[in-house]
């Protein structure tokens, strides 16, 4: 099954590795044992180490839009 719930993390400063972290827990914790696929935009901070190492011990497949894409 496809969802195309929107789940959200606000904060009123610079988004950073930080916050996408937080937004993977969230994800996670919403959709555990099912199989979790992220489309994010070509930005630096969820492309860091961090944001990487936190989706694989969440499970979660992050995919990347190409830069100048239509879909952003």
């Amino acid at each position: 099954m496809v969802s195309k719930k929107v789940t959200t993390v606000t904060n009123d400063a610079y988004t950073a590795a930080t916050e996408v972290c937080g937004l993977l827990r969230k994800i996670a914790s919403e959709y555990g044992g099912k199989e979790i696929h992220l489309a994010l935009d070509d930005a630096r901070y969820p492309k860091c180490a961090i944001v990487k190492e936190r989706a694989a011990k969440l499970s979660i497949s992050l995919e990347y839009i190409p830069p100048y894409s239509p879909l952003t």
